[in-house]
């Protein structure tokens, strides 16, 4: 609404919002104050508040740390386990490959979501500093699966995971102080020795 009364303000049908409605209209758009309201229960939830704890209900730590270990401990046995596929890839067939190793992946992301929660999660995916890692990331992952279930050309499958590898490095180093440049000064050291 409040895009709707500004552009009626600039034609003219309404007139400029007082300090008293503009101070009101801060009031209302601050997420911190709602909060508070609706714990002291001043406000009802909205039903986008409602969906959000249906989906995501506050847990325990204890329940944090057992989600965690168990999504991280998954992740990395699936992504293990994927290399008992590791000859059907080289032969060509990296179906089993590539499945297990972006489930594993992806259950790995999943998992520090119960840490930090999935809003926040996604929030830090989307940092300036990573956003472009994290779509890299998540984009390989989509094709590599993509790869194998429909294209089923072995070595657009490999190619696929190669990338994922490569991105989730990348992403997993954003969140080292100073890990992406280490990583680029030993490539270069190799590259040049």
């Amino acid at each position: 609404m409040p895009l709707l009364r500004d552009i009626q303000v600039k034609m003219g049908v309404h007139e400029p919002p007082s300090a008293m409605e503009r101070a009101q209209e801060s009031v209302r758009r601050n997420p911190t104050l709602e909060k508070m309201k609706i714990k002291l229960g001043l406000q009802e939830k909205s039903e986008l508040q409602q969906i959000q704890e249906s989906m995501c209900p506050s847990l325990t730590y204890e329940q944090r740390m057992y989600g965690f270990g168990i999504c991280i401990c998954a992740g990395i046995l699936l992504s293990l386990s994927s290399m008992f596929s590791f000859t059907k890839l080289v032969l060509g067939q990296p179906r089993d490959f590539a499945i297990k190793y972006t489930f594993g992946n992806v259950l790995a992301i999943c998992s520090t979501g119960f840490l930090i929660g999935p809003g926040r999660q996604l929030r830090n995916m989307s940092a300036s500093s990573r956003w472009i890692a994290a779509l890299i990331y998540l984009f390989a992952m989509i094709m590599t699966l993509v790869s194998a279930f429909k294209i089923q050309i072995a070595g657009i499958t490999v190619f696929f995971i190669i990338i994922q590898f490569c991105a989730m490095v990348w992403y997993c180093l954003s969140y080292i102080p100073f890990g992406r440049q280490m990583l680029a000064k030993c490539c270069k050291g190799m590259v040049e020795g």
